[in-house]
């Protein structure tokens, strides 16, 4: 009996140490193939997208791609004077006003070149462009070459310092040249009188008159050119005191000279002058006249308005 009981103890410990033996050795359940599992230690997964593998060194900077030059595409050249005439230049040797010697022109130069140039009552204004190409056979020295506003050549005229003429500036147009100096010409001297009054002979013009109408002659010691015989009438008086008129041209005499005088007819209405005269004076530019008769003697003279 005691030996029954005994091997059922045995039995129940051995059972025992069989059983904690399997618990301690029991693997861990199969993974489940639709399930991803992760170890609890794993760090968090990235979810930026994974960026491209790039052979770049470290650090250095990215070439900008250039896109390839077209070789049959045309060089970029610099613009002739022709098409911008934007140069540095110096124009102070020439600055200033300057007549023809021979009289008929007037060209003022001013800073940058500008230049305005008065020839026989024909007003022209543009720019003067520095330049030493040879280009005319003429022309082999250093000028200055005139450009119209619009930026064309001026007929091959061009302005220079001559060594051989001090003081003067040489005109060249072409195979011509004339001097240009610095002291302005005499200005002509128009006389105004009564036809009887003339030591010289004379041109008439406009004989049918009105009904007050007289006869006026024009005399000068000089020639001038363009000479216009004018209808005036007021318009208004500025704050200066001059008159403002509109005009009408009655006669013109292309040439007046010293040893022909101009005889006109013309009438005189009340106290503002309504007769006038233009011309062209010996430094080529336009001026002008109004005919009045003095209320003292009835004597005829010419106002500067």
């Amino acid at each position: 009996m005691k030996k029954r009981v005994l091997a059922l103890i045995l039995s129940a410990l051995l059972v025992s140490a069989v059983f904690s033996a399997c618990k301690k050795a029991d693997p861990q359940p199969a993974p489940d193939p639709g399930k991803v599992t992760e170890p609890a230690d794993a760090a968090p997964e990235n979810t930026e997208p994974e960026k491209e593998a790039s052979w770049q060194v470290e650090n250095e900077p990215e070439k900008e791609e250039t896109p390839d030059e077209d070789p049959h595409e045309p060089e970029e050249t610099a613009p002739t004077k022709e098409e911008h005439h934007e140069y540095v230049q110096d124009f102070t040797p020439i600055l200033g006003t300057w007549y023809a010697e021979s009289g008929g022109a007037t060209l003022e130069i001013y800073e940058e070149g500008i230049f305005v140039l008065y020839q026989r009552g024909v007003l022209t204004y543009g720019n003067l462009v520095y330049t030493e190409d040879p280009e005319e056979p003429w022309a082999t020295m250093p000028r200055y070459e005139f450009y119209m506003d619009n930026h064309e050549r001026m007929n091959d005229t061009s302005v220079y310092l001559d060594e051989n003429h001090p003081g003067t500036l040489t005109f060249q147009v072409g195979g011509g040249a004339e001097l240009f100096v610095p002291d302005p010409p005499e200005p002509a001297q128009i006389t105004v009188c009564l036809p009887e009054e003339l030591t010289v002979g004379y041109k008439e013009m406009l004989k049918d008159g009105g009904e007050y109408s007289m006869r006026v002659a024009f005399q000068t010691d000089r020639p001038v050119y363009e000479f216009t015989v004018l209808a005036l009438e007021y318009v208004d008086m500025t704050e200066e005191g001059s008159i403002q008129y509109n005009s009408s041209t009655r006669c013109v005499l292309p040439e007046l000279t010293p040893d022909e005088a101009l005889v006109v007819s013309m009438e005189f209405l009340g106290t503002i002058p309504n007769n006038g005269i233009t011309f062209v004076d010996t430094d080529g530019r336009p001026h002008f006249y109004t005919v009045n008769v003095s209320g003292m003697d009835g004597s005829l003279y010419l106002g500067e308005n």
